[in-house]
């Protein structure tokens, strides 16, 4: 606890200064609470970075992360709707929603850019093994398919639209099974800001010290 000592030269100045002396400290204490909001919000994105697996696929959890002053203080905070499930967790039970562009597993699944073929996700291709042929063997190749009248048959090219149907489709099958897991077995909490809370508050009770030693109650 800090001790202060009031010096007033006659007795009927105190309250006056015990006044002045509250204010002084309200101030004080306000500015260490933000001052250590803002060391909260630059330590939980540390967190983040060091939990496994990582509580985002894009920056919409990291950027939600907000530091708002009040009268009092600050209060820090995440805005996304997400970030509660992120923190505690989910339990079994409720399925989440997996249609919804902005906030559903769909969502999740277009920014993972995941690619479906047959409804499985589609692996890396394979580099193709063998050499390539000369530009002396590809000119005599063409002569002779020129000659012949014959030569390989254009490929059907198929429409843009109906490709980007069919992956929408594939994605919305692939983000119902996710959402249906999710509802069976829940998920585990990554308590982001709990594992955070310790560092907040060793800096908060340093942050407080710093400040009461700059009030200096004075009398008149």
């Amino acid at each position: 606890m800090a001790l202060k000592r009031v010096l007033v030269s006659r007795p009927s100045q105190l309250p006056l200064v015990m006044r002045a002396l509250h204010k002084s400290l309200h101030g004080a204490t306000v500015s260490a609470l933000r001052r250590t909001a803002r060391f909260g919000h630059t330590a939980v994105v540390r967190t983040m970075a060091k939990t496994d697996p990582k509580p985002e696929a894009s920056y919409t959890y990291r950027n939600a992360w907000q530091v708002v002053h009040t009268k009092n203080g600050a209060i820090l905070g995440n805005s996304a709707i997400s970030s509660y499930f992120v923190e505690v967790g989910r339990k079994p039970g409720r399925m989440p929603p997996y249609s919804d562009p902005k906030r559903g597993i769909l969502h999740w699944v277009q920014i993972k850019r995941f690619r479906f073929k047959a409804g499985q996700i589609v692996q890396k291709k394979k580099k193709k093994s063998g050499k390539k042929k000369s530009k002396a063997q590809q000119k005599v190749s063409a002569t002779k398919t020129k000659a012949q009248g014959t030569g390989p048959k254009p490929k059907k090219v198929k429409k843009p639209g109906a490709a980007k149907g069919k992956q929408l489709q594939a994605q919305k099958r692939f983000a119902y099974l996710v959402a249906r897991k999710i509802a069976l077995k829940g998920t585990p909490g990554r308590y982001v800001l709990m594992r955070t809370m310790p560092a907040i508050k060793k800096r908060l009770g340093r942050e407080i010290k710093k400040s009461l030693k700059t009030v200096k109650p004075r009398g008149r």
